[in-house]
């Protein structure tokens, strides 16, 4: 007696094993259901690619930024805020790190900070002009503070 060959359904076996690898090749007739799976799989992708990416970025809403060099407070090389594509300045409700030996200009108010720290050897100066630090939490300060204008302060929210 003769085995029976089993019933595919359709598709061998290297169709089924392979169903979710499809790939367009030149000059290869591609059936509507191959295209149809190929599109699904790059709107799959897309996808995917867009939640991490945005879920790493528009998703985080307060993060820590740390100074990275001297500079201006309002200049985005000043900052680290969390990785390589994400720069400051701070915004609202950040927690920033003024790192030992950097020295910022205080060249405008800052939005409300969810704290401050100034690392020893760190400092913020005042360009004398009238500027803020807003600061909704706690101030951390084993470097320097310097505001200069006559109505340049801290405010604790």
């Amino acid at each position: 007696m003769g085995s029976r060959p089993r019933a595919s359904r359709g598709r061998s076996r290297s169709q089924w094993k392979n169903a979710g690898t499809l790939r367009w090749r030149p000059g290869r007739s591609t059936s509507a259901e191959e295209m149809t799976m190929m599109c699904r799989q790059a709107v799959r992708s897309l996808l995917v690619f867009f939640a991490l990416f945005f879920g790493v970025t528009a998703g985080v809403s307060a993060v820590t930024c740390t100074s990275r060099q001297d500079g201006n407070w309002n200049t985005a090389a000043t900052w680290n805020c969390g990785g390589w594509f994400m720069n400051g300045p701070p915004a609202a409700g950040d927690v920033v790190v003024v790192r030992g030996n950097d020295d910022l200009t205080l060249n405008t108010s800052t939005p409300s900070l969810a704290s401050l720290t100034i690392n020893a050897g760190g400092s913020i100066t005042g360009d004398n002009n009238s500027r803020t630090l807003n600061l909704a939490g706690n101030l951390v300060n084993n470097g320097d503070i310097t505001l200069t204008a006559g109505t340049s302060g801290i405010v604790m929210q």
